[in-house]
């Protein structure tokens, strides 16, 4: 019974709140990255590299905590920016387009009754537009939703273990 009343709590506006970017919707934790990193998959929408990883809902532990449904992290590369203040700008860029794009992805993978842990990676050489950002952030949710519809394989339409889209791959090379 209690469950269910956690349910009828979790509606799609907490799932997909457009204004919020709350810390249980940041991904930590040393064993949670280094296994999206050891078996997630990736592709590019330049500037940004998304890894990403999809794992099933353990719907009571997530109503009970609360737990989001994306989860993600952002990288600037210190080789890219030297001063910090550079780096943090691009961060602060990313999370924003992300708070924006992420309403509709976060309905379809709750739906799916996965957990998405996705990781932003910037591999432009310039300090990018926050309009140029909000693009590729849009063309990578939307990638990542066609993702979600066609049954978790990458958005160039091959599974992990094929061509350049898997992150196993990119540590290879």
């Amino acid at each position: 019974m209690e469950a269910e009343e956690h349910q009828a709590a979790w509606s799609a506006a907490d799932i997909a709140h457009p204004t919020h970017f709350g810390k249980v919707e940041r991904l930590c934790g040393e064993k949670t990255i280094s296994s999206l990193f050891g078996g997630g998959k990736s592709f590019v929408r330049y500037p940004l590299r998304l890894v990403y990883r999809f794992s099933e809902q353990s719907d009571a532990r997530a109503m009970v905590r609360r737990e989001a449904v994306c989860r993600m992290m952002v990288s600037v590369s210190k080789r890219i920016f030297k001063r910090a203040v550079k780096r943090n700008r691009v961060k602060r860029q990313i999370r924003e387009a992300w708070r924006k794009e992420k309403g509709p992805l976060a309905v379809d993978v709750n739906e799916a009754g996965m957990v998405l842990d996705v990781a932003f990676i910037f591999v432009g050489k310039e300090l990018p537009s926050s309009v140029r950002i909000g693009k590729a952030m849009s063309e990578a949710v939307g990638s990542l939703r066609q993702a979600v519809a066609r049954g978790v394989r990458t958005p160039d339409g091959t599974s992990s273990g094929e061509e350049r889209g898997g992150a196993q791959a990119d540590k290879q090379a």
